[in-house]
């Protein structure tokens, strides 16, 4: 049986250096140890001695039978002291109605989700290398800070960048853009000094930056968005040889954003890859089928489609454990305009509580940042880094396709 590294663990950075120093390299060197002697053997007080056991404790799935009660003690003071009260659906509605939204400022984009990214959820936006996720994350830290939209006081927002693909160069010629066209908006200075980046390389930094957000969070009230970019960087080969571990991690990770989405009331966006999942193709499963029986139907296809042989497709990344944390899932495609054979992308919504499956809505990536299709002049767009892909008819109003994510 392998050994669980505590590098997998939810620890902080300085815990985990702690523990590595003083030779505590794996979850079994955790099992049996008491509070008094962890504190002991790491030289550091009791209290932060049982923070350690209670994050193993927690994240290995080995609450004692004391926790256990305290919890069901915990339980039952709520079902005592709380009073339980109900909300009418008008009530929800009219709360819901009045509260803000993050632009995307693509018009569409932003109906199709109910007028924008929400406060208090997770959005994802998926796809295929180059299809706009990133040009995406990083204009939605200037949207929120537009005064027009009245996303808070100096509204500020984190970008947690896992690839290295914060480009300060491209927000400062969006920044640029929003300057020189509305009049209340802050200065280049401000809007970029109002982002806050923070770097991750592996998996473990990622999870110690989320956890750690809450408190950031705190000594920073005004922060209004938080962008993961992107969520499946550091998570999709790790862990290849347990699963069970990495569906942990990955379902904390998604209830760790969540929480913050609703405690601290800001937007959580997150950018995903997408992978190759395999499916039956007809001709296989019609040449398996030896009985008269009738065979039962194939599954519908995806909107992200299929590929070339018809036995794979494109899917978002990390699969049920994180789908399930999202609340409102974009995904991003790209083809070209025949008439000027210039890049043209698709959004297509796969989940969303606001709006109708599959709806899709072309838009562009421009200088400026994103933009709506349908409401400039195509042959008169300068596009960012043209990639060639076949000859594909863009809808020209929101409609439902379902077509590829991207043409690899």
């Amino acid at each position: 049986m392998s050994r669980v590294s505590l590098d997998t663990f939810p620890f902080s950075p300085s815990q985990l250096s702690v523990l590595h120093n003083s030779g505590f390299n794996f979850a079994e060197d955790l099992e049996r140890i008491s509070p008094s002697d962890l504190a002991e053997e790491l030289e550091c007080t009791i209290e932060k001695a049982h923070d350690i056991l209670k994050i193993y404790k927690a994240f290995s799935g080995k609450e004692s039978k004391q926790d256990s009660s305290e919890i069901s003690q915990q339980f039952k003071e709520v079902q005592l002291s709380h009073k339980f009260q109900s909300t009418s659906a008008w009530e929800l509605l009219q709360h819901h109605a009045s509260m803000p939204t993050i632009p995307t400022l693509c018009e569409e984009l932003d109906t199709a989700l109910g007028k924008g990214i929400p406060f208090g959820t997770i959005t994802e936006f998926c796809g295929s290398p180059g299809t706009g996720k990133t040009q995406i994350a990083m204009q939605l830290c200037l949207a929120v800070q537009l005064p027009a939209f009245h996303c808070g006081e100096s509204p500020e927002a984190v970008y947690i960048d896992t690839e290295g693909s914060f480009m300060p160069d491209r927000v400062e010629a969006m920044a640029k853009s929003l300057v020189s066209s509305i009049p209340e908006c802050p200065s280049i200075e401000v809007l970029l000094s109002r982002i806050f980046v923070f770097r991750t390389h592996t998996h473990t930094t990622l999870i110690a930056t989320i956890k750690s957000m809450t408190q950031f969070l705190q000594s920073h009230p005004n922060v209004r968005l938080v962008v993961v970019d992107s969520i499946s960087a550091c998570l999709r080969h790790a862990f290849t040889n347990d699963g069970q571990q990495r569906m942990r991690i990955i379902h904390d990770i998604g209830s760790s954003l969540q929480n913050i989405a609703r405690q601290n009331n800001v937007a959580v966006v997150c950018t995903n890859q997408v992978t190759t999942k395999p499916f039956p193709s007809s001709s296989t499963a019609s040449s398996s089928s030896s009985s008269s029986s009738p065979s039962p139907p194939s599954p519908s296809p995806l909107p992200f489609g299929t590929s070339q042989s018809g036995e794979a497709r494109l899917v978002p990344a990390l699969g049920d454990s994180w789908t399930q944390s999202v609340t409102h899932r974009i995904a991003l495609k790209m083809c070209l305009d025949p008439s000027t054979q210039l890049p043209i992308r698709i959004a297509t919504v796969l989940k969303s509580p606001v709006s109708v499956f599959s709806l899709s809505i072309p838009f562009v990536i421009t200088e400026q940042g994103l933009r709506s299709a349908s409401t400039m002049e195509l042959s008169s767009i300068q596009t960012l880094s043209p990639t060639p892909h076949s000859p594909r008819s863009p809808p020209k109003t929101s409609q439902r396709i379902s077509s590829p994510i991207g043409d690899e």
